[in-house]
């Protein structure tokens, strides 16, 4: 396919991933100044029934608008067309130049908290972004989070909406189906396993990358309490110093009830800003983290002064917002590169913010005393 040019227009230079809903390509755009480079996303559908193929187009023309509409938040991909080509759909992005956090996550090797609580703030302000368009990505993955070399942002591509029409089949009542659940084993939790995604499942996703990131362990080799089905971490931290009312908040991220996690990425925010207010006023003693015990949902933080959430940044105007469901009710990088790590002025933020919490000494236990009687003047 190389020395094709697509619509008479786009060259595939090269072939830079395949998987079993299709093949993504870099290409050159020859007919804009300069041929940027772009990149091409083919997807084939299973089904050569023209009732099918009739349903995937319609779906791929909805999911290539919201796409369109997403591609507007400066870490997104913007969309820059789609097309069909005898039955086969194409989707034609911008081009991030960087490097997948899968190709920076090797075994055994920790990253510094203070890092992974950087690009965590930043995937999550994308995320709150995405759910308030009322999407769900449904495959955050590390491959799917690209470090940006011009900025060192987090870049969220490949959501997983489009990719599911390629496994649109009929079943044996004569209903259209999806064969498979998007999503990728390890980082996926169970109610989406069974095809019902929710938001908290992408926060639950990306609370898998970030435990990965900190322990230096793939999802699939961390081991699980027999009786609650909860992931056990705490253990592979080693000497990797991440705040305990952070464990927590990790905790709360990956519970394996879909009813006891945060239910959007602007509650986890939240809980990350009440977190360090916490520290910069240390007004409330910091406990430390306690194992999982079998069957307890993450204990509360208590409650702080709150920070005001920056507000979600867009290349164009921000969808409207749209008020998450209460809980439970909701329907249906190289972080740390062999070579100087380019943070920008937030990330350079939140890496002093972070940096002390480990530069405070432990502090002394709370001992309890009676109430002081007060003095007559």
């Amino acid at each position: 396919m190389s020395e094709k040019r697509l619509r008479g227009r786009y060259r595939i230079l090269k072939q830079l991933g395949a998987g079993g809903f299709g093949k993504t390509y870099l290409a050159e755009d020859g007919d804009m100044p300069g041929h940027p480079t772009c990149v091409v996303k083919f997807l084939k559908p299973q089904t050569e029934d023209p009732y099918l193929l009739a349903t995937a187009q319609r779906m791929f023309e909805k999911e290539a608008e919201v796409l369109g509409k997403l591609g507007s938040h400066d870490r997104i991909p913007r969309l820059l067309a789609h097309f069909q080509l005898g039955g086969q759909f194409f989707l034609v992005q911008e081009f991030i130049e960087g490097e997948s956090l899968d190709r920076l996550l090797l075994p055994n090797q920790r990253f510094p908290a203070a890092e992974v609580l950087t690009w965590l703030k930043d995937v999550l302000t994308t995320l709150d972004f995405v759910h308030q368009a009322k999407v769900i990505h449904r495959d955050i993955k590390p491959a799917n989070l690209i470090r940006r070399a011009a900025d060192g942002g987090v870049v969220v591509i490949d959501f997983g909406a489009v990719k599911e029409i390629t496994t649109l089949v009929t079943d044996a009542s004569g209903q259209s189906t999806f064969t498979v659940a998007i999503g990728t084993p390890g980082y996926m939790p169970s109610e989406q396993l069974g095809g019902k995604p929710r938001f908290c499942s992408d926060i639950y996703a990306l609370g898998m990358v970030a435990i990965e990131a900190l322990t230096g362990t793939h999802p699939a080799a961390l081991g699980e309490d027999p009786e609650t089905a909860e992931i056990r971490w705490h253990d592979r931290l080693g000497d990797n110093a991440f705040p305990p009312e952070l464990q927590r908040i990790l905790d709360k991220m990956v519970r394996y009830d879909f009813r006891q996690r945060y239910q959007t990425a602007r509650e986890v925010l939240q809980a990350i800003a009440n977190a360090e207010n916490r520290v910069a006023n240390p007004t409330v003693p910091l406990t430390p983290a306690r194992p999982h015990a079998a069957g307890n949902p993450t204990e509360a933080l208590p409650n702080s002064p709150q920070k005001t959430l920056p507000k979600t940044k867009g290349r164009e105007e921000a969808l409207p917002k749209i008020t998450p469901k209460p809980k439970g009710r909701e329907p249906a990088n190289p972080w740390l590169y062999p070579y100087p790590l380019a943070m920008t002025a937030g990330g350079a933020a939140a890496i002093a913010i972070g940096a002390i919490f480990w530069s405070r000494p432990t502090p002394a236990p709370v001992v309890q005393a009676p109430a002081p009687v007060a003095q007559a003047p």
